[in-house]
């Protein structure tokens, strides 16, 4: 089963080995990031941390890219109502700005622009 998340900009899935697969989906414009997408990153890996048995997050883009940065549209228009507004930048939240919160490791053998996590737990590896 697929859920959806962040207005369907980000799609997660577990399977039965343990292996979630968060999906960004924005192909239309190469995945740039936009607050849909960071709300739906953030709600898929909270949906993931309230999951028994993942054991290794892999992210990945649709499309031809995996991820092209920030949607330039999306920025320009925070920039105009920041403006309007006069309103200060919030700051990240401190539970994703603070790396020694996150429950995943990192694994650093990735070739090709992909990313992917594992939980901190002594496991073998997937082979």
């Amino acid at each position: 089963m697929v859920s959806e998340v962040g207005s369907g900009t980000v799609l997660w899935a577990l399977d039965r080995r343990g292996v979630a697969t968060v999906t960004l989906n924005r192909p239309q414009v190469n995945n740039a990031y936009n607050g849909d997408m960071i709300a739906g990153l953030h709600q898929a890996m909270d949906d993931l941390g309230a999951q028994s048995g993942v054991r290794v997050v892999v992210f990945r883009g649709n499309g031809r890219h995996f991820q092209a940065g920030a949607d330039l549209e999306w920025i320009s228009g925070l920039g105009r109502a920041l403006m309007r507004t006069n309103a200060p930048r919030a700051p990240l939240p401190r539970r994703y700005a603070d790396s020694t919160s996150c429950q995943y490791r990192q694994l650093h053998s990735c070739k090709g622009g992909a990313l992917a996590a594992a939980p901190a737990l002594s496991r073998p590896a997937i082979s």
